[in-house]
């Protein structure tokens, strides 16, 4: 299959398959299987711009499923219907969820275009990215404006990031984190209760 086997000799010895250029076929156990060709069904609810992906990724995971487990699988229908009233998920692309989480990763400073909700022209920000968060198909940026001295729930689709990135920053203490560049859960879910949650 074209992957590289190192064997270490010896009573600790043992062999590792190194990582390759193609994905190798995955080892799961039954439940770890079916968890993540649910997942992949209900991938399209997640606004991330990996529906074709996922529907694909789910059609060759039931090739190689077991019988047992496709007869499981295919009990299973999964329906995304939105609130009376909630306007209909906005899909942001995978390119900009991906550097959105690798700079939240990295923990260095964001620059980026945000389109405004209606017509204008997009307002130039610097921000310090804390966290992704994900609610109801729609996924936002928490970070700490660095115009505004603020924090602010960015909606990603409406963000455009520049490039290069900024400096990198050291966490600040998000409110009702519990300190430390914790995940801020409650003041997330504060700014949802209101009108004005995000950007």
């Amino acid at each position: 299959m074209g992957y590289r086997i190192e064997t270490t000799m010896g009573p600790h010895g043992g062999y590792r398959l190194d990582a390759g250029a193609e994905t190798p076929p995955p080892l799961f156990d039954d439940d770890q299987a079916l968890a993540v060709a649910i997942t992949l069904r209900a991938a399209p609810a997640l606004g991330a711009g990996i529906g074709e992906a996922a529907v694909r990724a789910l059609a060759t995971m039931r090739q190689v499923l077991p019988p047992r487990l496709r007869h499981r699988l295919d009990a299973v229908e999964v329906t995304t219907v939105g609130r009376p009233g909630e306007a209909p998920v906005a899909t942001v692309s995978l390119d900009i969820l991906l550097t959105l989480a690798q700079a939240v990763r990295d923990r260095v400073t964001l620059r980026f275009d945000y389109l405004p909700r209606g017509e204008g022209d997009p307002q130039p920000r610097r921000v310090e990215p804390h966290h992704l968060v994900t609610s109801h198909g729609r996924w936002y940026l928490l970070g700490w404006d660095l115009d505004r001295h603020d924090w602010r729930l960015f909606v990603a689709e409406r963000v455009r990031p520049r490039v290069p990135h900024g400096a990198p920053f050291v966490p600040r203490a998000v409110p009702g984190g519990g300190g430390g560049g914790g995940g801020g859960d409650a003041f997330v879910s504060g700014r949802f209760k209101g009108s004005d949650a995000n950007e």
